[in-house]
């Protein structure tokens, strides 16, 4: 066996420290990097989705004070119900729909373009959020005063969206948010429930604010 004396293991010890130093900054920049070229492909994919149809936006949005965004994948049997139900105006303000077709290969497109939405779209599927994140930017770049989110699945009650944006509207909050925790509501999965509960505690607790459902897709 080969015997290290002091020195020597002292070297060897030395070299594993700065090599692990070593690999911790090369993966911390690795992440940092990607994250950075997520983001500017991310802006990308938003900025395509809106220049495709910047011209009908710009005729059709502007005189809409509140616009309901819906992010939508493969949804075409929920949305001709939905969209029937979502009201054209609250408190004489003009209400826009906005769907999101986050790259569906089913119908949803023309099915909300139909029943009157306005549509964008991104060409492949990237999520509730990355879609959610392309409706924000179309009513920012359109100077739309009031925005709405909820779930193009029919989870979401039309006859809430009064209620959500009331206190908005009276310069009480600057973002209100739906509850899946307060008041009645349909029996759901008991995971899903805690889930939902957990992570919420886990976020006031950091955060020292008070919210009952951390994730809610239906907020104005």
């Amino acid at each position: 066996m080969l015997a290290l004396g002091e020195r020597e293991r002292g070297r060897i010890l030395t070299l594993l420290i700065f090599s692990n130093i070593t690999l911790w900054f090369l993966l911390i920049y690795s992440r940092t990097k990607l994250d950075e070229h997520g983001h500017q492909f991310d802006l990308l994919i938003r900025n395509f989705g809106h220049e495709e149809v910047k011209h009908i936006l710009e005729k059709e949005i502007k005189d809409r004070q509140i616009v309901v965004i819906l992010p939508a994948y493969n949804e075409e049997k929920n949305l001709g119900e939905l969209l029937k139900k979502i009201p054209k105006e609250i408190n004489s303000m003009r209400l826009g729909v906005l769907l999101v077709d986050d790259g569906s290969d089913d119908d949803t497109y023309n099915v909300a373009k139909q029943a009157g939405a306005l549509v964008v779209r991104n060409r492949i599927n990237r999520g509730q959020g990355a879609a959610s994140r392309l409706g924000y930017d179309v009513l920012v770049k359109h100077n739309v005063p009031f925005g709405v989110t909820m779930d193009s699945d029919g989870q979401h009650q039309h006859e809430d969206i009064a209620k959500l944006v009331k206190p908005i509207l009276e310069d009480k909050y600057d973002l209100v948010i739906g509850s899946r925790i307060l008041g009645k509501r349909e029996k759901s999965a008991f995971l899903r429930s805690f889930g939902v509960m957990f992570f919420t505690r886990i976020i006031n607790a950091l955060t020292g604010m008070k919210l009952t459902d951390c994730s809610s897709g239906f907020k104005a």
